[in-house]
């Protein structure tokens, strides 16, 4: 067997098993990053737009800044952070993630994944809140500030800005696996109506083997 269908059979048996945990806690916060590695090249697409094109305006100054300039790589991405380029993108991104749940719940009577979409919603609108009065409170930069001054400055991480920047590409992440979930049957285990389907189904069938009397020759059971 070749090492790419030892991956598929690998994944495909992990997010089985992630489907069946009682209670699908770990599931519901797991398969939606797993699943995109069934379908490389529509996630490979997705990460360079969302991702890599989302950030040309900062990878082109950086380039610019170490290619031209001879910064090194933490000064050459100093100004973007300190004017908050990156509280922005997360912002703009965040935003884009909640209108398609939205969009979905209003098209659909029963819409699929209802639970995950709904704390994912929550989720998104208090993070979305929050790096705003973040961005806010950081982007007081004076219009004549001079960038050249930060080549000599001791530079350090702004972590907070760092942290709403890999929460958006998560949710951003987590969002196209769900998209991804709602074309696959197979994933239904998650979904709150597939359940509620299948306790009505295995009832149905209880009780119906209740109402069997018979083996089928006409002998009573």
């Amino acid at each position: 067997m070749s090492t790419e269908k030892k991956k598929e059979k690998w994944l495909d048996k992990t997010i089985k098993s992630l489907q069946e945990r009682e209670g699908k806690f770990l599931g519901s916060v797991l398969v939606p990053f797993l699943i995109c590695f069934r379908h490389k090249t529509e996630f490979f697409i997705w990460a360079m737009f969302v991702v890599v094109a989302g950030q040309f305006g900062t990878i082109i100054n950086v380039i610019n800044r170490v290619v031209f300039q001879h910064w090194s790589f933490p000064q050459a991405l100093y100004p973007d952070s300190v004017t908050g380029s990156f509280y922005t993108y997360s912002l703009v991104l965040v935003a884009s993630l909640i209108a398609p749940i939205f969009t979905h719940a209003r098209n659909n009577e029963k819409p699929a994944f209802r639970s995950i979409s709904m704390v994912l919603s929550t989720l998104l609108i208090f993070t979305l809140v929050f790096s705003a009065i973040f961005f806010s409170a950081a982007s007081r930069i004076p219009h004549d500030v001079n960038y050249e001054s930060f080549k000599y400055l001791k530079l350090r991480v702004d972590i907070k800005q760092l942290v709403f920047f890999i929460l958006a590409i998560l949710f951003a992440w987590y969002s196209f696996g769900l998209s991804l979930m709602r074309q696959e049957g197979a994933v239904n285990g998650l979904d709150d109506d597939y359940q509620k389907n299948e306790d009505v189904r295995v009832g149905e069938m209880v009780e119906e083997g209740n109402e069997v009397t018979t083996d089928g020759e006409g002998n009573e059971i």
